[in-house]
C-alpha cells in the first residue's frame, strides 16, 4: 500500500454487505491482520474508530468488499499522516470531565441495531472514545440516544 494514492474520505457510502459467496476471501488472515493493526492506531487516531467498528463486524467471514474498505482506510491514513490527537496542558481546572455522546438509529441494515458514539474529555484532552453497536434494537431514535447516554454515563463513572 506504500505506492497507493491517498484518499480524502474514510469509508464509502455503499454498504459492506455482500451475500454472494463468490466474493468471499480465501485468505482471511490478511484482512484480520490489517484490522487489528488499525485498531492499534485508534489510540491516537479516533477518526477511524467508526470505520473500524463497521469493518470489524466481518472478521469471521470477510469478503472482497470488506478488504477494499480496509484498504480505503489505509489510503485515508496515508493522506492524513499529520492528523492525530493533540494533548495540551489545561489552563483551567485540569480535572474537569466533559462527555459527548450520539447515536444513529437502526443504521445497520442487516440487524437494525443502532450505533453509539461517545468521547470523554479530561480538561481539553480526550481520554476515552467509542464507536460500537448497541446490544439491543431500539424502537425509536430517542430510545437509541438514551441508550447511548447510559453507556456514556457508565464509562464516566
Amino acid at each position: 500500500m506504500t505506492g497507493a494514492k491517498s484518499c480524502a474520505t474514510l469509508i464509502s457510502s455503499q454498504p459492506f454487505h455482500t451475500d454472494s459467496p463468490s466474493y468471499s476471501l480465501e485468505d482471511t488472515q490478511t484482512y484480520r491482520v490489517i484490522i487489528m493493526a488499525l485498531h492499534y492506531l485508534t489510540f491516537s487516531r479516533s477518526d477511524i474508530s467508526f470505520a473500524l467498528s463497521k469493518l470489524s463486524q466481518f472478521l469471521q467471514a470477510p469478503s472482497l468488499a470488506h478488504l477494499i474498505g480496509a484498504k480505503r482506510v489505509l489510503k485515508y491514513l496515508k493522506g492524513t499522516l499529520n492528523n492525530g490527537l493533540p494533548f495540551q496542558p489545561t489552563t483551567s481546572n485540569p480535572f474537569d470531565i466533559k462527555a459527548f455522546s450520539d447515536s444513529d438509529w437502526a443504521s445497520d441494515q442487516a440487524d437494525r441495531r443502532s450505533t453509539t458514539i461517545f468521547v470523554i474529555f479530561l480538561g481539553q484532552n480526550p481520554i476515552s472514545w467509542v464507536a460500537k453497536k448497541q446490544t439491543t434494537v431500539s424502537r425509536s431514535s430517542t430510545q437509541a440516544r438514551y441508550r447511548a447516554l447510559a453507556i456514556t454515563a457508565v464509562e464516566v463513572f
